[in-house]
């Protein structure tokens, strides 16, 4: 996700850096601000150790906070276009209430298959074992990399 201010300044993630930044230009790897965690958080709120350019070095002010206003708005996701070879981790993927992977939450479909973010491999997955980097199903987004919800990957 890339999300922008009043001032035209972007809060973005970087997954070379497996972090957020803000600045002028989400394309770019420079910054103002960033978050020097390297954790590939989901949502900006969860990364840490955030860091200000002033001018010749990077600082870490006491007071520096950033919160995400919403969490992920899907409580249900739906999965279609796979059912000739993967009907299973097809269909209707509901939230599991308490149950998360890599930060994001975890969905279970009718078929007791899971949908979940992987953080091995910075992608969301279909499958039998939310815990597995092995599945049916896998994005490959090169572009939203560690995306918070599975509607963005």
């Amino acid at each position: 996700d890339v999300y922008q201010n009043q001032q035209s300044q972007y809060l973005y993630y970087w997954p070379n850096y497996l972090d957020w930044l803000v600045g002028s230009s989400y394309t770019s790897d420079w910054a103002e601000v960033s978050s020097f965690s390297n954790k590939a958080a989901a949502c900006p709120t969860d990364a840490s150790d955030w860091h200000v350019w002033s001018g010749s070095a990077w600082v870490a002010p006491l007071a520096l906070t950033v919160q995400c206003r919403q969490p992920c708005p899907c409580d249900d996701v739906v999965v279609s276009g796979g059912e000739e070879h993967q009907p299973n981790s097809m269909g209707i993927f509901s939230r599991v209430d308490g149950l998360t992977a890599g930060g994001r939450d975890v969905y279970r479909n009718q078929h007791s298959q899971y949908l979940y973010y992987s953080p091995d491999d910075l992608v969301w997955r279909a499958g039998d074992s939310y815990t597995s980097v092995y599945s049916g199903v896998r994005s490959f987004s090169n572009i939203n990399k560690a995306a918070a919800c599975p509607t963005d990957a």
